[in-house]
């Protein structure tokens, strides 16, 4: 459980890293990389459920 927590919060300083190096300028193509991250995570978390 603690490593899929560990996981999420690794990815969500990622995006917060990105968005903000990035947010003038490439703010559709973080949505997209956010979507997909959160997609992965929340299938990986049901898939063990």
């Amino acid at each position: 459980m603690k490593k899929y927590i560990f996981w999420i919060v690794f990815a969500a300083v990622i995006i917060l890293l990105l968005v903000f190096f990035f947010k003038d300028t490439l703010p559709f193509i973080l949505g997209g990389v956010a979507a997909l991250i959160i997609r992965w995570a929340y299938n990986r978390w049901i898939a063990k459920e």
